[in-house]
C-alpha cells in the first residue's frame, strides 16, 4: 500500500508575485548592506539636533552645527540662474530663440515655489547625515475641452486616440469632451536622506540600474493613491518604522522602485502580497530615466557608494570639546566665594550680603577686637588654584576647535574671525587657502544645481505644449523649435545648458574677450566700408566676420538678426549694402560702447568694493582697538573704584576707632578722677577718725599711709595726663604686689 504524502505541494506563485517578492529580496539585501551605515548616519544627525536621553544634562558645544550652518553659507549663498545658449554659437537662429525659449521658462520655474527651501534641505542633509537628494515633478492640469463628435465602432465602443471613452448624447449628436492642457509646471521637492535607496551592487552612480523612495502612508493616503488596491494593504508600521505594536499600526511601507533597465516605476509593499501595487511605464522619457539628479554624497570610500559623514572624521575632537566644556561648566560651578568666621561674631554672617558702601555694625567692636584685623576672624577658601585651571581649559577648548577647523578645512576668514593687525593680503590668502578646501563641495553642489536645471529643462521642452511656453516666455514657438526641442539628439547637440553658478568664474573673462573682439570689429568695419565699395571685399564675407565678433556673446541676439539680415534684400547693390554695414557698425559701436561703460562700471564696482573691504577692515580694527581701549578704560576705572572704596572704608574705620578710643580715654580720666575723689574722701575720713581718737595708734597709722596713697595718686595722675598728650594713644596701668601701680603706659613710677 502507497503512503500518502505528508506535505502538500506549495501553490506556484503568479508571475506578479514573483516579481513583487524578487523586489522585497532586493531591498532585504540592500538594507543587510547599508542599514547600519544609515544608524551612524542617524546618530550624527541626533548629534546635529542635539537629541540626548533625558538624564544627559551636561553642557556640550555644539561644534557640528556651528560648522554646518558655516559651511552651508559658504556653499549656496544664491538661487541659480539659468544660463542656457547655443553648444557651437554658430549661425543658427532657430536654436538660439530655443534656447532663450527653454531659458525663460527654466528661469520662472524656478521662481515659482520655493527653491532655495529645497536646495536647503538636500545641502543639509548633505552637510550632517552625507547624503542629499531632491526629486524632480512634473504637473499637468486639465480641464475640460471643447465637445467633438464622435462614432461607434464596430464593436459598439467610442474611441478617442485609441482609447475606449464614454461620450454624451446631446442634441447635436454624440459628443465627447476630451481633457486638455490648462497649465503646467515643473517642481522639485527633497527627499529624506533615510527614506532613499540604492543599487548597492553599483560602484559609480552612472551605473546604478533601480533607485527607491520608501513612503510611510496611511489608509486615506493609499486609496487616494491606488484606488480599491489601497484598502486591501495591511497596516503594518507607524509613521516612522515598523510597528511595535498593533495599536501603533497605523501606516504601511511602499516602496516606490524607480527600474532603469525596464523604465518602470514600480510599487511594492510587504502588506500587499498579491503583486506589485502598481507597475507605471516611464512617461516623462527622461534621458536619465531617473527624476532626479546625482545625489550630493559626502566622503566615499573605494569599493562602496555609500558616504561617510563628515562629523565622522572629527568625532574623536568633537567629544573631547564637549568633556573639556562639561569640566569648564563644574568648575565655575565650584568657583564659588565661601568661608569661615569666628562665631562668636555673629554679626560677620551677613557680611558678604551686605550692598554697596554698607557697614555691618557690631557690638562693642573695639573691646571685642582689641586690636585685631578683620582677617584674624574672616578665612576665605582659596580660588586662586580653580581659576588657573579654567583659564587653561579654555586656553585647551580653543586649540581643540582650530584642530577641528584644520580638519574640516574652514579657515578663519570665513568664520569672520580675523586678526586686526593682519593685512589684507594675509586675509586674501586665508580665503584663497578656504576656496582651494571647498572647491571640491563647490563644484559637487553646483553640478547637483545644475543638473536639477538640466532634467527640468528636458521636462520643459519634451512636455510642455507651445502656447504654453509661448505664454511663459513671450517669444512665438514654431514647429521648427518645437522639432528641435522634442529631440533628445538634436537638443543635446544644439544646446548647452549650465547655470550661473557654474558659469561664474568665467564671466568676467569671457566679457573682456568678447569687448576685444568687438574693437577689432569695429575697426576691421571702418576698412571693410570702402573695400566693399570698391569691390575688394565680398558683402557675404564682411558679414561673416561681423557675426563672429558677436555670436558667443549673450545679449547680442538682436544685433545679430540686424546683422544676418544684411545683404538679403540686395547683395548687388554696392550702396545699400554699405547702408546696412554703417548701421551694423554704429550698432556694434553702440554695443562697444554700453561694453566698456558696463567695464568701467564694473571696475568701479570692484574699486566700491574693495574700498569698502578695506574700510570695513579699518572699521573693524578701529572697533576692535576701540573695544580694547574701552575695555582697559573699564577695567582702570573699576580699579579706581575699588582702592576708592577700600581706602573710604578704610578711612571710616579709623576714624571710628579713633572715636572709640578717645571715648575709652574720657571714660578712663573720668574713672581716675572718680577714684581720686573717693580717695581724698577716705583719707579725710580716716584723718578725721584719728583726730577724734587720738589714741588708738592703728588709725594713726592708717591716716598716714592714706596720706601716702592720696600723695602718690596725684602723682599718678598728673604723669598719666602728661602721658596722654605726649603720646596720644592710650595707656596701660600695671599695679604691684602691694596693689600700688607700678607703671604707666611704658613708663615705671619710681617712687621716693
Amino acid at each position: 500500500m502507497a503512503s500518502k504524502s505528508l506535505y502538500k505541494n506549495k501553490p506556484e506563485k503568479s508571475e506578479p508575485q514573483k516579481k513583487r517578492d524578487a523586489w522585497l529580496s532586493v531591498l532585504e539585501k540592500e538594507a543587510k548592506v547599508n542599514d547600519k551605515k544609515r544608524e551612524r548616519a542617524q546618530e550624527v544627525v541626533d548629534v546635529y539636533a542635539d537629541d540626548r536621553k533625558d538624564n544627559d544634562t551636561a553642557n556640550q558645544f555644539n561644534i557640528l552645527w556651528s560648522n554646518t550652518q558655516v559651511l552651508a553659507g559658504a556653499l549656496y549663498s544664491h538661487t541659480p540662474k539659468p544660463d542656457i545658449r547655443r553648444r557651437f554659437l554658430d549661425r543658427d537662429p532657430v536654436s538660439r530663440e530655443v534656447a532663450a525659449v527653454l531659458e525663460r521658462s527654466a528661469s520662472f520655474l524656478i521662481d515659482s515655489y520655493d527653491f532655495d527651501g529645497t536646495a536647503g534641505w538636500a545641502l543639509n542633509d548633505y552637510l550632517v547625515p552625507g547624503f542629499g537628494q531632491v526629486r524632480i515633478r512634473y504637473k499637468p492640469f486639465y480641464e475640460k475641452g471643447p465637445s467633438i463628435p464622435v462614432t461607434a465602432e464596430e464593436d459598439g465602443t467610442f474611441r478617442y486616440l485609441g482609447e475606449e471613452i464614454e461620450p454624451e448624447l446631446t442634441d447635436a449628436g454624440t459628443q465627447y469632451s476630451p481633457d486638455v492642457i490648462a497649465y503646467q509646471e515643473v517642481t522639485c521637492e527633497p527627499v529624506e536622506w533615510r527614506k532613499f535607496r540604492w543599487d548597492h551592487l553599483a560602484k559609480r552612480w552612472e551605473d546604478v540600474n533601480w533607485c527607491c523612495i520608501d513612503h510611510y502612508m496611511t489608509r486615506s493616503e493609499l486609496v487616494e493613491e491606488f484606488g480599491a488596491i489601497g484598502k486591501k494593504i495591511s497596516l503594518t508600521h507607524s509613521d516612522s518604522g515598523k510597528a511595535k505594536s498593533e495599536s501603533e499600526q497605523s501606516h504601511a511601507l511602499v516602496h516606490e522602485i524607480f527600474d532603469k533597465k525596464k523604465r518602470q516605476i514600480i510599487y511594492v509593499s510587504e502588506g500587499y502580497k498579491e503583486g506589485p501595487i502598481q507597475s507605471i511605464d516611464d512617461e516623462l522619457k527622461l534621458e536619465g530615466f531617473f527624476p532626479f539628479p546625482k545625489p550630493l554624497f559626502a566622503t566615499q570610500i573605494s569599493g562602496s557608494m555609500y558616504p561617510v559623514p563628515d562629523y565622522v572624521f572629527y568625532q574623536d575632537q568633537a567629544e573631547e570639546l564637549n568633556r573639556v566644556t562639561g569640566r569648564i561648566e563644574k568648575l565655575i560651578e565650584a568657583l564659588k566665594v565661601r568661608g569661615v568666621y569666628d562665631q562668636s561674631f555673629e554679626e560677620l554672617g551677613g557680611i558678604m550680603k551686605a550692598g554697596d558702601n554698607q557697614l555691618i555694625p557690631v557690638k562693642d567692636f573695639a573691646a571685642r577686637f582689641d586690636g585685631k584685623d578683620l582677617r584674624s576672624v574672616i578665612a576665605f577658601a582659596p580660588l586662586d588654584e580653580l581659576a588657573k585651571v579654567v583659564a587653561g581649559l579654555y586656553v585647551q577648548r580653543d586649540q581643540i576647535k582650530q584642530t577641528i577647523y584644520e580638519i574640516t578645512g574652514i579657515s578663519d576668514i570665513i568664520r569672520g574671525s580675523t586678526d586686526p593687525n593682519e593685512t589684507l593680503g594675509a586675509q586674501q590668502m586665508k580665503g584663497q587657502f578656504a576656496d582651494m578646501r571647498l572647491s571640491r563641495r563647490r563644484n559637487a553642489v553646483n553640478a547637483f544645481l545644475r543638473d536639477i536645471v538640466r532634467i527640468k529643462t528636458e521636462i520643459v521642452a519634451e512636455h510642455f505644449e507651445p502656447m504654453t511656453l509661448q505664454l511663459m516666455t513671450g517669444i512665438e514657438v514654431t514647429p521648427e523649435m518645437t522639432q528641435i526641442m522634442r529631440s533628445d539628439v538634436l537638443r543635446s547637440y544644439k544646446i548647452d545648458i549650465e547655470t550661473d553658478s557654474t558659469i561664474a568664474a568665467d564671466a568676467n573673462a569671457e566679457q573682456k574677450n568678447r569687448l576685444e573682439a568687438l574693437t577689432s570689429l569695429s575697426q576691421f568695419l571702418q576698412m571693410a566700408v570702402p573695400a566693399v565699395q570698391q569691390g575688394f571685399l565680398q558683402p557675404e564675407l564682411a558679414k561673416e566676420l561681423a557675426l563672429f565678433g558677436i555670436r558667443g556673446f549673450k545679449h547680442s541676439r538682436q544685433l545679430e538678426d540686424v546683422i544676418e539680415r544684411m545683404g538679403s534684400q540686395d547683395q548687388n547693390d554696392p550702396a545699400a549694402m554699405q547702408a546696412q554695414i554703417g548701421q551694423a557698425q554704429q550698432q556694434i559701436q553702440q554695443l562697444q560702447q554700453q561694453l566698456q561703460q558696463g567695464g568701467q562700471m564694473l571696475q568701479e564696482a570692484q574699486k566700491k568694493a574693495e574700498g569698502r573691504e578695506m574700510d570695513a577692515q579699518v572699521k573693524m580694527q578701529t572697533s576692535q582697538q576701540q573695544i580694547m581701549a574701552d575695555r582697559e578704560k573699564n577695567d582702570a576705572g573699576i580699579e579706581f573704584e575699588r582702592e576708592k572704596l577700600a581706602a573710604t572704608t578704610q578711612l571710616e574705620l579709623q576714624k571710628a576707632a579713633m572715636q572709640i578710643e578717645a571715648d575709652d580715654r574720657r571714660h578712663l580720666m573720668t574713672l581716675q578722677a572718680q577714684r581720686d575723689k573717693n580717695a581724698s574722701d577716705e583719707s579725710f575720713r580716716m584723718k578725721e577718725l584719728a583726730r577724734q581718737n587720738p589714741d588708738d595708734l592703728a588709725l594713726q597709722a592708717d591716716a598716714e599711709s592714706d596720706g601716702g596713697i592720696r600723695e602718690s595718686l596725684a602723682v599718678i595722675a598728673a604723669a598719666a595726663a602728661a602721658y596722654i598728650e605726649k603720646q596720644g594713644q592710650p595707656f596701660i596701668i600695671r599695679y604691684g604686689k602691694d596693689g600700688r601701680i607700678a607703671q604707666i603706659g611704658d613708663k615705671p613710677i619710681v617712687r621716693q
